[in-house]
């Protein structure tokens, strides 16, 4: 643990790092000609993430889309998964050449992209039902919106 962390988290402290998701982020931005590097998922910026009221660190289990208590039970069986560092994959872009990061809320990216289709709907299939559903369950704040985050680089 760097020396400046190790002064302010308390003993026995959590944190969870992917080197390979760092890995694979830098081979993607220096194999990017042009364009943009995109990831959605749930996680924070290493300013939240690491707090010293949160010892636990992200690591969590879940068993048939319920979480479990302990994330070492039912090996092969549950679910595991880690908030991503959105701060450590931005900068091993940045590393990389890319440029500093845009990190949104899955809600505002999605609310945008419906805004550009209902301004040009001529361009795009009519959303049903069924589809203004699934757009709620990922735009919406109490379902998917707000947890997920969208970062990316250019």
């Amino acid at each position: 643990m760097p020396p400046e962390l190790a002064r302010v988290l308390p003993d026995g402290f959590i944190a969870e790092v992917s080197p390979p998701a760092l890995d694979w982020w830098r081979a993607a931005a220096t194999a990017l000609g042009r364009g943009k590097l995109m990831t959605i998922d749930y996680g924070y910026r290493a300013e939240n993430g690491l707090r010293p009221d949160c010892p636990q660190g992200t690591l969590r289990a879940y068993l048939r889309h319920h979480a479990t208590a302990d994330v070492l039970a039912r090996p092969g069986e549950q679910d595991l998964t880690a908030g991503v560092n959105f701060s450590a994959l931005e900068e091993a872009g940045r590393a990389a050449g890319l440029g500093p990061g845009t990190l949104i809320r899955q809600e505002k990216f999605l609310t945008q992209i419906a805004a550009k289709i209902h301004a040009r709907p001529e361009s795009f299939a009519p959303w049903n039902r069924k589809t203004v559903r699934q757009f709620q369950t990922l735009a919406h704040p109490e379902h998917l919106g707000r947890p997920f985050q969208v970062l990316i680089q250019y």
